[in-house]
């Protein structure tokens, strides 16, 4: 099975507050990422469909971490890729 995707970062970031893990950071165009979770889609259903219906119950500062950490992730891997002035190709 193929682990989950999505480019949604404030949904990969309710997914590692609840205990799930990014595997990879894969760019599908310049400067633009999808988080590779650590498991299936259907492992993480219940938690999906939480986070979407508003039912998800949180403690702030450690989802505030977890976005944290994911913006860091991209900040870093675009600098990683695209250092400054260079132009980004298609």
């Amino acid at each position: 099975m193929q682990n989950y995707t999505t480019s949604d970062i404030y949904l990969a970031s309710y997914l590692i507050y609840r205990g799930h893990s990014v595997d990879e950071l894969q760019e599908i165009k310049p400067r633009k990422y999808v988080f590779v979770l650590d498991k299936p889609k259907a492992d993480l259903d219940a938690d999906i469909t939480d986070f979407y219906q508003r039912r998800a119950s949180i403690e702030p500062m450690e989802y505030v971490t977890a976005l944290k950490q994911l913006k860091s992730l991209v900040y870093n891997e675009t600098n990683t890729r695209y250092p400054a002035n260079q132009p980004v190709r298609s």
